[in-house]
């Protein structure tokens, strides 16, 4: 059986990143949201860590507006440690974001933050640490793609669960973090509603056992189009500042954290862990005409990025950045003419670059034939972490550059090898539901 939605997205009329086969599981099965039954307890409080460097870092935290009366942080030493408290309301939810900043914190140390709520007598505690750019030895998990659209609350268990076991050092979220547009927004071709796409945002954190957990792990977040509650979303969405206002007091990336340069949009990028990593924004300059991707301001603010800083570059989007198949998007399929402008701004740059992506329901590494830039290199699709599964139909051969490929819900693991000006070698792991290796690799790149 193939249900109305599969029908349409089979048919074309709802544009997705990746479409399934007519063999639908158990986790494709569709789960309605009823948004006017959704009801959290006030004495949920749930914690994001974002942007953070060995010094400084950013905390957002999701609590009813009536129960958070305190919150504090102490060292190991149970000393008070001072931060700047921003209360964000939105007026769209009685939940409301505490968004702290903490700044001269230690690498050695590890911190403790507490919230109590006088009314209710409770206090929720977790523990943080801070992370040492200069090193190169740290665990990056890649993740995109995690809705409550779509799949039994057992795969979105099992997937935090090895997550957990892969002890990553932090998080890079590649979209699609929040599904908050609904089945019906999408087959109806419309943005959701402020209200509902917040109350799409605390189900999430409520829900996921990755914002509830007793150590916070940072994460450094960019955007795609369900983030910003609208299938497809571009430049013309009714609600997008609104949308990246929620999107970045949820996942706090902002220059108070040394080292990151701010981008148009919800662009940015920073040097760490030997890379230089770019987090692109494909939504906010895209035009209707879809002949625009990243646009005037992001193009250059990327060439000066490149002209700047000699290090290798690692460019992070939520979408492909070549076209694969026909009915995903991709920067290729978006603007060639930009695309080739940028290859260009590669080729110039003296350090070698690799490519990131998420949004297609598959993971993959794909090469690069070095007639493109010059040499030999890498575009890497991590998706999804738990969503609609793509299984086969993102499969290519080996001979048409895709050298690993995996098509239900996972993530990408990235260890780093070795990393001089020249030469990056790294390992990429799959990890699935099943199986802690679908698939291993360890690739280098040489210019």
């Amino acid at each position: 059986m193939i249900n109305r939605r599969h029908f349409l997205k089979a048919a074309g009329l709802i544009s997705i990143g990746a479409m399934v086969d007519a063999d639908v599981t158990t986790e494709e099965t569709e789960q309605p949201i009823d948004l006017d039954a959704l009801v959290f307890s006030p004495t949920q409080i749930r914690f994001v860590q974002g942007a953070t460097n060995a010094n400084s870092t950013l905390i957002s935290i999701l609590a009813h507006k009536d129960y958070a009366d305190n919150i504090d942080i102490f060292d190991q030493n149970k000393n008070s440690i001072a931060f700047q408290h921003k209360l964000i309301d939105f007026k769209l939810s009685e939940f409301v974001i505490h968004q702290l900043f903490i700044d001269g914190l230690s690498i050695q140390n590890e911190y403790s933050l507490l919230v109590t709520s006088k009314k209710l007598s409770t206090a929720s505690q977790k523990n943080f640490k801070t992370l040492d750019w200069n090193r190169q030895d740290y665990k990056i998990a890649f993740l995109s793609c995690s809705s409550h659209n779509h799949g039994e609350p057992t795969v979105m268990s099992n997937m935090e669960k090895k997550l957990n076991q892969s002890n990553s050092d932090v998080l890079f979220f590649l979209g699609d973090a929040v599904y908050a547009d609904t089945s019906r927004d999408v087959v109806a071709g419309r943005p959701a509603t402020p209200e509902n796409a917040y109350k799409l945002y605390v189900k999430t954190l409520m829900e996921l056992g990755l914002y509830s957990s007793d150590r916070l792990k940072p994460i450094f977040a960019i955007f795609d189009d369900h983030d910003l509650a609208y299938n497809d979303a571009d430049s013309n969405h009714p609600h997008l500042n609104l949308m990246t206002q929620i999107f970045r007091a949820i996942y706090p990336v902002d220059h108070r954290i040394n080292g990151i340069s701010m981008g148009p949009g919800c662009a940015f990028s920073m040097k760490a862990f030997g890379w230089r990593f770019v987090f692109i924004d494909g939504r906010s300059f895209r035009d209707g005409n879809r002949s625009v991707f990243l646009g005037p301001r992001q193009m250059n603010w990327l060439n000066t990025l490149l002209q700047n800083d000699s290090s290798p570059c690692f460019f992070i989007s939520s979408q492909q950045f070549f076209n694969y198949k026909f009915f995903s998007e991709s920067f290729e399929k978006t603007s060639p003419e930009e695309l080739s402008e940028f290859i260009k701004f590669i080729k110039n740059h003296p350090s070698p670059c690799a490519f990131m992506a998420g949004d297609v329901h598959y993971s993959q590494i794909h090469e690069i034939d070095k007639s493109t830039f010059g040499y030999t290199t890498y575009e890497l699709s991590s998706s999804a972490f738990f969503s609609l599964s793509a299984k086969q139909f993102g499969k290519r051969s080996v001979r048409n550059g895709q050298l690993a490929y995996y098509g239900y819900p996972n993530f990408i693991e990235f260890k780093q090898i070795n990393n001089t000006a020249s030469s990056i070698q790294f390992q990429l792991t799959c990890v699935s539901e099943k199986n802690s290796k679908e698939f291993e690799m360890q690739l280098s790149i040489t210019k």
